[in-house]
């Protein structure tokens, strides 16, 4: 059981949702506005999965504010850096950007990027059942709550439910990711929704809920079909297989393993492209 992490916060990739019918903006040219303009493009292209593209652009809306001392944009780009590079497999690069991201915003009074900051960081951990990242989840969740800021609850819920399904404490799981869901679609956060969606119909189809599963899954394959979110889509494809081979029907587990592919293989990402191959090549 995999799950899916929503990096959708306040203030961390949400711009992105913005972004429908933005053509291409040029690079850096020198105005402040330039540099948010290429971060906000970064955001979109790695909603879409195209992760090194996205971590190239914004390296470049960094350097731009470094060099204008903008300090609460640089502390924002650090933190969605540290994200990309997360999720690029640099744990090293992203450990680093998170850490200055932390420093630089508590030095800011900057209380929202400073918690958005310590969530990236414990998602780093990729250990949500360990004991002490389950406190600090709880942690953010409660400061969150306090700030009101139920992006940042709702990914911490979202966190919490993916360690309990990993000790298979499945009914528990179940709870926060229905927390977590309610949280985002407050929002109206179509990242976060489909996140939930996708690890509410994992769970369900460890618990042989196949209705409920499929159900789930369909509304999530939708909603990161219409918003372009294309390495999600290759994950609900990919889970939408698991849940086919689990109903003993090969064809049409097959069938959706090799969509999940060419998503990948659109999005640039090998190491879900391998796994995908792997699951063709099952018996």
């Amino acid at each position: 059981m995999g799950g899916k992490v929503d990096l959708l916060q306040e203030g961390t990739l949400f711009m992105l949702l913005l972004l429908a019918g933005c053509g291409t903006i040029r690079p850096i040219d020198g105005p402040a506005v330039a540099a948010d303009a290429t971060a906000i493009e970064a955001q979109s292209a790695f909603a879409q999965g195209n992760t090194a593209q996205a971590i190239d652009l914004l390296k470049m809306s960094l350097n731009h504010n470094r060099g204008t001392d903008r300090l609460p944009a640089v502390a924002q780009n650090l933190n969605d850096l540290g994200v990309m590079r997360m999720s690029a497999r640099d744990r090293v690069g992203a450990q680093q950007c998170l850490d200055e991201a932390l420093s630089l915003f508590q030095r800011l009074g900057d209380e929202r990027g400073a918690l958005s900051a310590r969530l990236n960081l414990v998602g780093l951990q990729c250990d949500a059942a360990n004991p002490a990242v389950v406190k600090e989840l709880e942690a953010i969740t409660q400061d969150a709550q306090k700030l009101g800021l139920p992006g940042i609850a709702g990914s911490a819920q979202n966190q919490l439910g993916q360690g309990a399904a990993r000790e298979k404490k499945y009914a528990q799981a179940l709870e926060f990711f229905g927390k977590a869901l309610d949280l985002h679609r407050s929002l109206k956060s179509s990242l976060g929704e489909t996140s939930c969606l996708h690890n509410i119909a994992d769970v369900e189809i460890s618990l042989g809920r196949y209705a409920q599963a499929k159900g789930h899954l369909e509304k999530a394959i939708a909603i990161d079909k219409a918003n372009g979110f294309w390495t999600f889509l290759g994950d609900d494809l990919f889970l939408m297989g698991r849940f086919l081979a689990a109903l003993k029907d090969a064809p049409g587990a097959r069938q959706h393993y090799e969509r999940a592919f060419d998503v990948y293989r659109f999005a640039g990402n090998a190491a879900k492209m391998d796994a995908a191959r792997a699951a063709m090549q099952a018996p």
